[in-house]
């Protein structure tokens, strides 16, 4: 008796789930009966002298007829002997309570002995049963064949099971196969092919049943390769083993149209044959081209770049450098170890002299995880000149943070940084001249900005003094001073005094090699200078001084420095000579406004005397008629001069600050009416037209009488450089502030002299060449009571005329 599964009762064994998945894989469910089952069930029949007999497989609610002797009964007993799993023997159905009421009786079985048919495992598959339609005592004998029948029907239901299951695995490895993505070829021990997948048919262009039985030579493998395949078949067959198995390898196949194309196969040896699993790597190789295109594309493109472009790996092995790297190193990237980059690359601090450590190398703090940006650093390679570079230096890393290397760009700004000092010096020392108040200033600024900016250790300027040269400025830095320095040398003496006698620049790039240093040779090694730079100042031929610095550690000749001397010099040369010429300008202001003082002053006396007894002439009676036309040409000549020295007195006071403007609350209407009254007269005998458009309060803040003195002028100036006939236009209007215009068609003005009009003596060309007569001092004494008003005054084109000008005078208007 087999192990009991499940429970029993209730169909309890009959839907057990693992039974059931026993009987599932015999494939028997649902199949008509089995010849061998048939001839069982015909033996057990025919030895035991029944109706029937029947191997049943039962599943949870129904069951399957496997092999029969006789028609098969619609029902059986079978169902009983798996629920309980144990053999069943029914003598008479009839008077049997286990049976009683089975539809199995009903159908004429009257006597029954069924045995488990059990799975290899033990689980009841279904029932080896011997039926009757009479009642019968069942001998033991015949149990023990019935029993033995039961047996024989497991092994062959196990050996169906079996089958089954080959056949599933070999239908799942078929379709595994078949729907593998590369193609499975099995040939077997002679090269001829007995596996053919579809992928295979896909892949080569031959169908299976074509491929299968030839030689795969003859199929997929190009002619000549042809011999090397016939020697690993020979080799195989002399007993050892094929090179390619268990090994992934990239070969060249030949399609079914003759077309060649690379395959990667891995090949598996098996049972005297061979499996081998092809895969078509074209669009791997075209990727591959393309990459090595893309590759050299991209060093192409880091090469043509200015910017140094260096990496390292995720080992920290440096295995990139661009052709600008190259360069700027002299080789190539290496394999050294990080601490080894400072040395073997001469990398500094941006001070030139402090080397950098391994771990402030940008591209090592890149590879440990820093963002590294517009850092500076120094290349000073021994006996070269050291470059600045302003470097970048990113980590490298996949999307999930898997550290890859690092990367580093270094731009060169060597060029860039010194024209950004020489920038900076020159500004620095613009601006120090600008606010210089005396040579020795001029000179302190301006060789202080010069060491500062390049880092110097000591200037000077020396100033040319007629037959000497005399030190007016310098600047040291600490621990570089001279002391006992000479304040003047004379010409040819010194280094000053030989840059002076030799008009040219000088550099010496160890000034204690130099005889000419003899003067204070001790002092300057002692101040621990090196380097001695010196260049004339000049104004066009002539030199005026010298510059003279000094450095702390030797510097050889650099002609972008000495440009920026020359350009230093020249800022200084144009200084001296402004200050000069500014010296001289003031001296020459200053006569000049002494002679008009003192002119004015004495022309003043004599004129009121003039005029005084010009009067007391007129007022003669008994002067005949020529004596008193003498007297009037007198009294107007005297007049015109006596307005001409107050116009020059009044000029000199409005400069100096000197006249008095009592500003107050009046009506511009006013005086515009009585300046046009006084000067109506002078047009009418001219035939000029004289429109004025004044409202009649126009409030103003001013000095009644300066006011009236520039709307006299204003209006006679336009009086008298109108031509006969013209016409003056008077407007004024209250916008804020008062705004008076005078206007004229006049002979104008030309547009290159409106800005000049208002300067002391100055007038227009065309009013000197028509030889109207004028001071020149009018509109200048104009504008200046104008601006002591706080007011301005401007002068333009009259609009829409061939000629003729327009004079605008803007005053603060009264708001009492």
């Amino acid at each position: 008796m087999g192990p009991t599964a499940g429970t029993t009762g209730a169909d309890g064994r009959l839907s057990d789930a693992v039974r059931l998945s026993r009987l599932r894989d015999t494939g028997m469910l649902g199949h008509p009966p089995y010849p061998s089952l048939d001839r069982l069930a015909h033996a057990a029949a025919h030895q035991l002298r029944a109706a029937r007999a029947v191997v049943s497989l039962v599943g949870a609610d129904d069951r399957t007829v496997a092999g029969q002797s006789g028609p098969p009964p619609e029902h059986t007993f079978c169902r009983l002997v798996v629920d309980s799993d144990a053999p069943l023997l029914v003598c008479d159905a009839r008077t049997d309570e286990r049976v009683a009421g089975h539809p199995a009786v009903a159908g004429g079985i009257i006597a029954y002995a069924g045995f488990p048919v059990r799975s290899p495992d033990g689980y009841p598959l279904g029932a080896f049963g011997v039926l009757d339609n009479r009642p019968r005592d069942w001998e033991p004998r015949e149990l023990l064949l019935i029993e033995d029948l039961a047996a024989a029907a497991e092994s062959e239901i196990a050996l169906r099971a079996s089958e089954h299951e080959q056949a599933a695995t070999v239908r799942r490895l078929r379709g595994m196969l078949d729907n593998a993505p590369d193609a499975h070829v099995a040939v077997d021990a002679y090269g001829v092919v007995t596996g053919w997948n579809a992928a295979a048919e896909r892949l080569f262009g031959y169908p299976a049943g074509e491929a299968e039985g030839r030689p795969v030579a003859d199929l997929i493998i190009p002619d000549r390769f042809a011999s090397a395949h016939a020697a690993g078949l020979a080799r195989m067959h002399s007993g050892g083993m094929s090179t390619l198995v268990g090994k992934r390898v990239e070969l060249c196949a030949r399609k079914r149209d003759g077309a060649e194309f690379p395959i990667e196969m891995s090949l598996l040896q098996h049972d005297g044959g061979f499996h081998a699993f092809l895969h078509d790597i074209s669009d791997r190789r075209t990727g591959q081209r393309q990459l090595e295109h893309e590759r050299a594309f991209l060093q192409a493109l880091l090469d043509s770049l200015d910017t140094g472009v260096g990496a390292c790996d995720e080992d920290g092995r440096l295995t990139l450098f661009n052709q600008a790297l190259r360069d700027i190193h002299g080789c190539s990237a290496r394999e050294l170890p990080p601490d080894d980059w400072p040395r073997a690359y001469d990398l500094y601090h941006p001070d030139g002299r402090t080397p950098l450590r391994p771990d402030e190398v940008p591209l090592a703090r890149a590879y440990a995880g820093e963002r590294v940006d517009h850092a500076e650093l120094m290349i000073a390679p021994p006996g070269q000149s050291a470059r600045r570079f302003t470097v970048n230096a990113r980590p490298l890393e996949t999307p999930d943070g898997h550290r890859l290397g690092a990367v580093v760009a270094m731009h060169d700004i060597t060029e860039q940084r010194q024209a950004e000092v020489f920038r900076e010096v020159l500004l620095a020392v613009a601006r120090g001249l600008a606010d210089a108040h005396s040579a020795g200033e001029a000179a302190d600024c301006t060789v202080a900005a010069v060491c500062a900016g390049l880092e110097w250790a000591l200037g000077e300027f020396w100033q040319v003094n007629g037959d000497r040269i005399d030190r007016v400025g310098s600047w040291a830095a600490p621990g570089h001073a001279v002391p006992d320095r000479p304040a003047h040398v004379r010409w040819g003496e010194g280094l000053a005094g030989h840059i002076w006698a030799g008009d040219s620049e000088l550099w010496l790039p160890e000034v204690l090699d130099d005889p000419r240093t003899v003067l204070r040779a001790a002092q300057v090694r002692a101040a621990g200078l090196h380097s001695a730079i010196g260049v004339p100042v000049r104004s066009d031929d002539r030199v005026l001084g010298v510059l003279l610095f000094f450095t702390a550690v030797p510097q050889e000749p650099d002609p972008d420095v000495l440009d920026l001397l020359d350009g230093v010099c020249a800022h200084l040369g144009r200084h001296m000579e402004r200050r000069r010429a500014e010296d001289l300008a003031l001296e020459l202001a200053r006569v000049k406004d002494e002679l008009v003082g003192m002119v004015s002053h004495e022309l003043r006396n004599p004129l009121s005397a003039i005029r005084s007894y010009s009067e007391t002439l007129l007022d003669d009676p008994q002067l005949s008629d020529e004596q008193r036309n003498l007297a009037e040409v007198i009294d107007r000549r005297s007049t015109h001069m006596q307005h001409l020295v107050d116009d020059l007195l009044d000029l000199a006071r409005l400069e100096a600050g000197q006249l008095h403007i009592d500003p107050q609350p009046l009506s511009a209407a006013r005086l515009i009416r009585e300046t046009l009254q006084a000067q109506e007269p002078a047009a009418q005998a001219k035939g000029l037209t004289v429109t004025a458009g004044v409202p009649r309060h126009l409030p103003v803040l001013a000095d009644p009488v300066r006011l009236r003195q520039v709307l006299d002028n204003l209006v006679s100036n336009a009086v008298k450089y109108t031509p006969d006939g013209g016409a003056v236009t008077v407007t004024a209007r209250l916008a804020g502030d008062v705004v008076i215009e005078v206007a004229d068609t006049g002979i104008g003005v030309p547009a290159d002299e409106y800005d000049r009009l208002f300067e002391r003596f100055f007038r227009a060309s065309n009013a000197v060449r028509q030889g109207t007569k004028g001071t020149g001092l009018g509109l200048a004494i104009t504008k200046a009571i104008v601006d002591a008003h706080g007011g301005r005054i401007t002068a333009a084109p009259a609009a829409g005329a061939d000629a003729g000008s327009v004079f605008t005078v803007v005053l603060p208007a009264s708001h009492d």
